[in-house]
């Protein structure tokens, strides 16, 4: 299971707009500035997504192509994912 945002009091998109920002396309994990990471905004349907990208397989597994599902990709700093996602613990031991 991958690390996802649950913010508390808002939904995901809008924590997203207001926290991230709003990228074009899916970035190369290269293109990831130090301090943030990529997360994918994904519908599922009847409801959203929002996974964080913690490593470059994590990465391309939201960027193949086979899945067709409506994806938004943001840049968000790591310190405020930790405000609302698990992702210190991808990173204990490191």
């Amino acid at each position: 299971m991958g690390c996802y945002i649950n913010p508390p009091d808002t939904t995901k998109e809008q924590w997203l707009e207001r926290h991230g920002v709003r990228l074009d396309t899916a970035p190369q994990w290269c293109d990831v500035p130090g301090g943030c990471l990529a997360v994918c905004l994904v519908s599922n349907g009847y409801f959203s997504a929002a996974a964080v990208c913690h490593d470059p397989r994590e990465l391309e597994t939201f960027k193949d192509p086979r899945d067709l599902r409506p994806k938004s990709w943001f840049m968000v700093e790591i310190a405020e994912l930790a405000t609302v996602s698990p992702i210190k613990e991808y990173f204990k031991g490191s």
